[in-house]
């Protein structure tokens, strides 16, 4: 964003003039033109003086009111592009709120990855008997034909040996939605710090990259509570109807997968608009095929070993 408006007047103000720039903390101290030397940030003086003395209207960071300040911020969120204007470089931030806001969309994944471990153990006997061991898996992962349940003859089934496959696939589906709402953020952030000395020629704070990773990873909350009330759902239509025909842990992992593409998209917004980066798609997708190359060694490896 470019302005045509002068600097502050040094004999008017001269306490205006002694400003950082925002992204690099470069000294900005008798500079003509409203962008930083340094990193290339662009500004209104006006504006960044505004947000260097004024805190943020509602940012959970900042906010002495944290239960409102929270859900606004959270809500805000939805609409990236107007969340990341009002958010200014140079407004005031918190590490420590910053840490705790992620801390509790965790909370909210890892509660969603939980209760379907936990739902499915109490739901084992009821499922065990509408399904054999043939057709046990038609339930969890699609629909597919029922058949009653015999203590004898070729329907027969080996309950041990269903429940704890049947269990082991579901905590593997909870475990890889655990595992992408923890590590795929951080896995990202870590690759955008390979990525520093080139993005817009900046030695960018590492806490504007905190930022920006942080509140694009905030839509694990929205998916797991869809997780949740599918979860419920699902349960529901097994204890009076029998199993429904959908498969809960195939929402478990669409949702996971709509959650790395929504932080994506969310995190190339968050560079553009907050960063000012040149192609911030382009980088968003540089750092994912990192981030996949090193997920698919880290699974080969504990394969191997």
């Amino acid at each position: 964003m470019t302005s045509s408006a002068p600097p502050p007047d040094v004999n008017a103000n001269p306490a205006d003039l002694d400003i950082s720039c925002p992204l690099c903390e470069y000294n900005l101290r008798g500079l003509s033109e409203p962008r930083c030397p340094e990193c290339g940030y662009k500004f209104v003086w006006a504006e960044l003086i505004e947000a260097t003395r004024s805190a943020h209207q509602y940012l959970f960071e900042v906010h002495r009111r944290k239960t409102w300040s929270f859900w606004k911020t959270l809500v805000s969120g939805l609409r990236p592009g107007k969340f990341w204007k009002t958010l200014k470089p140079a407004h005031r931030g918190n590490l420590r709120r910053l840490f705790l806001y992620w801390f509790i969309t965790l909370l909210f994944g890892f509660a969603a990855a939980a209760a379907l471990d936990q739902v499915f153990k109490a739901l084992l006997p009821t499922l065990a008997r509408y399904t054999t061991n043939a057709y046990f898996y038609p339930y969890v992962i699609g629909p597919g034909p029922a058949f009653p349940l015999s203590s004898s003859g070729p329907d027969s089934v080996d309950l041990d040996i269903s429940y704890f496959h049947l269990r082991f696939h579901v905590q593997q589906v909870a475990v890889i939605y655990a595992g992408a709402i923890l590590i795929w953020p951080a896995a990202t952030f870590l690759a955008l710090l390979i990525f520093q000395q080139s993005m817009a020629r900046a030695k960018i704070r590492t806490r504007h990259l905190l930022r920006c990773v942080i509140y694009s990873a905030d839509g694990v909350i929205w998916a797991s509570l869809l997780c949740l009330l599918a979860l419920a759902a699902y349960a529901a239509c097994v204890l009076s109807a029998g199993p429904p025909g959908f498969s809960v842990l195939e929402v478990y992992l669409y949702l996971c997968a709509a959650i790395v593409i929504v932080f994506c998209i969310r995190l190339g917004v968050a560079l553009h608009a907050y960063l000012q980066m040149d192609r911030p798609f382009w980088m968003v997708l540089a750092t994912q095929v990192l981030v996949a190359l090193a997920v698919v060694t880290a699974l080969v490896a504990i394969s191997v070993a």
